[in-house]
């Protein structure tokens, strides 16, 4: 345990240092120490050396990192797929999206599959009206009318298949 805090500790004075401990590089602190992560989040140990190193109480620290939906503070799949529970998108057809969804990851809502791959959530409104239902698989919005594009990514994603700038996936 204790090199496993050690290494959490490099890691956030690494990247604390490149970003000149600047209060203002918060939010990209975390996304750079999430993305260094194994499980794709920030530690409790992580946020308590950010607030330590940066001299920033710890409600603080919380604050930013449970306000972005982008970041975590539970591990999470390498990929996560955030499907759209707004008015439009349920109305369109979120909910049986959503279960398609489950369907093609073998988990249900909230959880990670056991690969570690996949992440599933509801997530609020991402800019898909207007060819909703859509979900958002990291930080690209695919707009998935056609429920079995969506079982295709996840599947994309559990094979490793996946690239983000691929078009038709």
């Amino acid at each position: 345990m204790e090199n496993t805090n050690k290494l959490n500790e490099d890691i956030v004075t690494n990247i604390l240092d490149r970003h000149g401990r600047d209060r203002t590089k918060l939010l990209t602190v975390f996304l750079d120490i999430q993305e260094a992560s194994d499980h794709n989040f920030v530690s409790e140990q992580q946020a308590e050396a950010v607030a330590r190193e940066m001299n920033i109480p710890l409600s603080e620290i919380y604050d930013v990192l449970t306000f972005y939906s982008m970041l975590n503070t539970e591990p999470r799949g390498k990929r996560t797929f955030g499907i759209c529970r707004n008015v439009s998108c349920r109305f369109r057809g979120g909910d049986q999206l959503a279960k398609k969804v489950e369907e093609a990851a073998g988990i249900s809502m909230g959880e990670t599959d056991p690969t570690g791959q996949v992440t599933i959530k509801w997530i609020n409104c991402i800019g898909g009206c207007d060819d909703s239902p859509a979900i958002k698989i990291d930080d690209k919005v695919f707009c998935c009318s056609d429920h079995e594009r969506a079982a295709r990514l996840v599947k994309k994603c559990l094979d490793g298949s996946f690239k983000h700038w691929e078009a038709g996936n």
